[in-house]
């Protein structure tokens, strides 16, 4: 943090106004889930995935993958 020099791509408060869309997800060992405007999908892992194979940034692209085709 000390070597940032305060630009980032997206400015944060085009997300925050409330006339844009938002979807969110997030995934977990758990499950995960989606949001989409008053809107929300969950799910949890079948038992039979072994998540040691499948790190976190498969589970957070599955998680974006389910949301796409729900909402």
């Amino acid at each position: 943090m000390p070597n940032w020099d305060g630009i980032h791509l997206i400015e944060e408060e085009f997300w925050r106004n409330e006339q844009t869309e938002n979807l969110f997800t997030d995934a977990s060992d758990w499950g995960g889930g989606a949001t989409y405007s008053e809107y929300f999908t969950v799910f949890a892992w079948n038992a039979g995935i072994n998540l040691k194979e499948c790190n976190i940034q498969v589970r957070e692209m599955y998680a974006l993958v389910v949301a796409v085709l729900t909402f």
